[in-house]
């Protein structure tokens, strides 16, 4: 950026257009607080909007609904307990765990001056919270880095603050307060391990997912998941519903049998490694590693060295995959050279059915959200079939009602049975699936 060219917009559009927290993270993180050149772009600023700060601002509206319903629901008000020192839940554990880390990097780095090290951090963080921890479960940590947004939730937030709550501190705003200390006795090291490597297992299923555009409310039948090491079956099965839940699996099967699923090895040359190590006998080694056995590669991966032609390379010169080797069509694999997965992708007509009453859930929840209902609302919901493919959705109405119910707390209820009932229409709208049509009709019961 260049005062005498004037090659940047006005910053005061950019802040009345985009708000001042998202062009001050958006610099913060850029090469200007290393004093290197920056080619600004607008784009980035309105990109902080929609990867942190929408995000981030669902996960604490999220949080502030919960305790409204709470509240209604159970006769409860939440108040903060600043002093509760053991927890049950693993994803409370989690997320304190990894709260604590996080505070005692960012004093690290800050004190270092070291502000470009420190906002990405906070957006994995933030990442955590709302794809996994929200998600799993449906702070102050951003305040000096978007000190407008983060008031504006504190003022919400502070209520729920009890009345012993640091009385030595000026609480009236968060940028009175000073930054967190690190609460060492919320440090997990074990949990922290287990819940990462259960992210990389649902993020591995999430690829294949979205490979075959299989919806996750469609459940599939099977994950298997092969590793070597006790401790991560461990650590995989003391979190595995949380798999079954995101990757809407029905079997999980942890192993380290790779022969019974048809794993093998095979080893790739890395050619840019190698040419500069073994220059002419380069070409010599990749042809001949295809050559080698699964066996041969497996030994490999514990040796640590192999004899090429008569050459000698290491793990530094070759890449080892694992993959997938068998008459098992129904598996689709994935790996991130720690762990495998086979993931059956097979759609099973029961399990289809059980996907498509998630969609109707989902058609209803939208609606309730376009309508501005509140979760605490009561309504009563009808609903009349305008093109039913094969009766196909009248079908999962029936069979699935329990399922539905579970989620929307009240049932869906047939057109015929709203013979009689006046009370006002807050909506009523044709909704499709896979083809099939049908009406909702929300009914005031208020």
């Amino acid at each position: 950026m260049s005062k005498r060219l004037k090659n940047y917009p006005e910053p005061g559009i950019i802040v009345n257009k985009f708000g001042a927290d998202a062009l001050r993270l958006y610099l913060i993180n850029s090469p200007v607080v290393r004093a290197e050149v920056l080619k600004f772009k607008e784009e980035g600023v309105k990109d902080v909007i929609t990867r942190v700060f929408l995000p981030w601002y669902n996960a604490y509206r999220f949080f502030v609904t919960q305790t409204v319903l709470l509240s209604k629901d159970f006769d409860h008000d939440f108040i903060y307990n600043h002093d509760l020192k053991k927890l049950e839940n693993v994803m409370d554990r989690w997320v304190l765990a990894s709260i604590q880390s996080l505070i005692q990097f960012v004093r690290e780095e800050m004190a270092a001056y070291r502000l470009y090290t420190v906002v990405p951090r906070l957006l994995v963080m933030i990442d955590q919270l709302t794809n996994w921890y929200v998600r799993f479960n449906r702070r102050r940590l951003k305040a000096p880095f978007t000190p407008f947004l983060t008031e504006n939730m504190y003022q919400t937030l502070k209520k729920f603050l009890p009345e012993s709550y640091n009385l030595s501190a000026d609480i009236r705003s968060i940028h009175f307060l000073s930054f967190p200390e690190v609460r060492k006795e919320y440090f997990d090291a074990d949990i922290e391990r287990a819940v990462g490597r259960m992210q990389s297992v649902i993020e591995l299923g999430r690829v294949i997912r979205e490979k075959h555009n299989i919806s996750l409310k469609t459940p599939l039948k099977e994950l298997v998941v092969i590793h070597s090491e006790a401790q991560y079956h461990e650590d995989i099965r003391s979190l595995e519903r949380f798999i079954f839940e995101e990757l809407n699996v029905r079997d999980l099967i942890v192993t380290a049998d790779e022969e019974r699923f048809g794993v093998k090895y095979r080893a790739e040359a890395d050619l840019k490694v190698l040419g500069q190590k073994l220059k002419k006998d380069a070409m010599k080694v990749k042809n001949a590693l295809p050559s080698l056995s699964s066996e041969q590669v497996k030994e490999f991966l514990t040796k640590k060295l192999l004899t090429v032609e008569g050459i000698i390379v290491t793990d530094e010169d070759i890449q080892v995959v694992r993959y997938f080797d068998s008459d098992a069509t129904h598996y689709e694999t994935n790996t991130d050279k720690g762990v495998l997965i086979l993931l059956d992708t097979s759609l099973y007509p029961e399990l289809e059915q059980e996907g498509l009453a998630r969609e109707v859930v989902n058609r209803v929840q939208r609606l309730r959200k376009k309508v501005n209902l509140q979760p605490t609302d009561p309504v009563v919901m009808y609903y009349r079939f305008t093109h039913d493919l094969n009766q196909t959705l009248e079908q999962v109405f029936k069979e699935q009602k329990e399922v539905m119910v579970k989620v929307l707390k009240r049932p869906l209820l047939p057109i015929s049975e709203k013979a009689g009932d006046d009370r006002k229409v807050l909506a009523h709208e044709e909704q499709e699936i896979n083809g099939s049509k049908f009406d909702l009709i929300f009914i005031q019961d208020w």
